[in-house]
């Protein structure tokens, strides 16, 4: 079975010169099947390649055509028509469609597309000469667009096209439909159309373990058993000592909260903007949900900045949290004096970012160098105190466990059973200078969207 499946489709506007082209780009690139539009004829046959299998009618009226790579055997799915061909490689299910602008023309490969039966393992690639908002986006609504978007929501396929015109005159003509796991990006302009190259990558996924939660009236249990099977702090004299007494911690950690962990219920979110229409809207139309989300998230900071009456305020805002003051051992210096406070430094940046463009009133933030102030050069040479050790452990924001699935609301449960294995492992990292493997772990998903290149992706 190939690792990945190429299909490049281009309209060469019957010109020997740009299809000659077209296959040449999809022998560099490495493509399997090469779908075009509108082929040229020489001696009223269709142009040949020898590195290539030809299939399509040999008559003037002909449309499209499909070549194969030699090196593989496809089978068709239907007899060659002279506007659409269909063919089957390992599994996927390649088609190729010109739809011509005259409606009476295109009904016989349109309604030769409607009586296929779709799998999840097809690629269809063509000129469509059919515009729709769902991918150009100065379309207006029509008949025929309307009806190809139902075809493809139908068939569950998802629109792959990179956004951009197919077309020299501006509009999306030449689409790629497939499944959520191909992509397509464009090369090149073969003629006034764009050529379009479709990749399906064959990555069997891995599925992820069921997540489970640690339910609040369970925390009582977890932290009993936590504290007898918790390893003693002692005196760690090397990294490998370092390293296995971590890990006993996670496993104990993992196995306490695993034996009262439970599937989680349906809930809501717990965000401030958070509503139940956001809730319906997530559970009936994820488009509508992505759009909402963004416009709650919006007009909740819109009136946050607008209720705001000091820069302490704007700092919190800037800094995206609300509570008490931060702690943390952060530091900045203004004209010689040491800011620590986290939101006494969001008020200052405030400040500035706020302030008109050009005025020259106001003090700016100086650069004091690599050097450390002196009024924290005794706090790094300390060993961390329980107010530190605390901050640091049980400030974060967000409640989601890590590997050892403990919930941040179960540490802060079960602190005092854990500040003296924490205090020897902090101290064990500081005068080491080592950081334990079991404190590298993570769980990363990454959830590429249909139609992009799941090689490219956003954290």
């Amino acid at each position: 079975m190939l690792p990945s499946l190429k299909v490049i489709s281009a309209n060469v506007q019957r010109s020997i010169a740009n299809i000659g082209g077209v296959l040449e780009l999809a022998a560099r690139r490495k493509c399997q099947v090469v779908c075009i539009q509108e082929p040229p004829l020489t001696f009223g046959r269709i142009r040949r390649h020898p590195g290539f299998t030809t299939i399509a009618l040999d008559d003037k009226n002909v449309r499209v055509a499909i070549y194969l790579d030699r090196r593989f055997t496809g089978n068709p799915i239907f007899l060659p028509e002279h506007s659409i061909i269909g063919n089957s490689l390992q599994t996927v299910t390649i088609i190729n469609v010109y739809l011509h602008p005259r409606l009476d023309r295109a009904l016989p490969a349109w309604s030769r597309l409607k009586s296929l039966r779709l799998t999840q393992r097809t690629i269809v690639v063509g000129d469509f000469n059919t515009r729709h908002p769902l991918w150009d986006p100065r379309a207006r609504p029509n008949p025929r667009g309307d009806k190809l978007a139902a075809w493809e929501s139908a068939h569950g396929l998802h629109i792959l096209n990179p956004p951009g015109p197919t077309h020299q005159a501006g509009g999306v003509l030449d689409l790629a439909f497939g499944p959520a796991t191909a992509f397509a990006e464009f090369v090149c302009w073969a003629s006034d159309h764009r050529t379009l190259v479709v990749s399906l990558v064959r990555v069997r996924s891995v599925p992820l373990p069921p997540p489970t939660s640690l339910p609040r009236s369970r925390f009582a249990e977890a932290a009993s058993l936590l504290e007898t099977f918790i390893p003693k702090s002692r005196q760690i004299r090397s990294p490998q000592e370092l390293k296995d007494f971590a890990w006993a911690i996670f496993d104990v950690m993992k196995g306490g909260v695993g034996s009262f962990a439970v599937l989680p219920s349906p809930h809501t979110k717990g965000a401030p903007w958070w509503s139940e229409v956001l809730q319906v809207s997530r559970d009936t139309d994820p488009l509508v949900f992505r759009k909402l989300c963004k416009e709650a998230r919006m007009n909740y900071y819109r009136n946050q900045a607008a209720t705001a009456t000091s820069l302490v305020d704007w700092g919190r805002i800037l800094k995206g949290r609300k509570g008490s003051s931060d702690d943390r051992p952060s530091c900045i210096l203004v004209n010689g004096r040491s800011i620590l406070n986290v939101e006494d430094i969001a008020a200052y940046l405030a400040t500035q970012a706020f302030r008109p463009a050009g005025a020259g009133s106001g003090p700016r933030p100086l650069w004091s160098g690599p050097k450390i102030p002196p009024d924290l050069r005794s706090k790094l040479v300390a060993p961390p105190s329980d107010e530190e050790l605390t901050d640091s452990f049980l400030g974060a924001s967000s409640n989601t466990p890590g590997p050892d699935e403990a919930p941040l609301a179960f540490v802060r449960h079960a602190w005092p059973k854990l500040l003296p294995v924490a205090r020897c492992i902090t101290e064990a990292c500081i005068r080491l200078g080592a950081l334990p493997s079991a404190f590298k772990q993570a769980t990363v998903v990454t959830l590429s969207k249909p139609g992009r290149n799941p090689r490219f992706y956003k954290g």
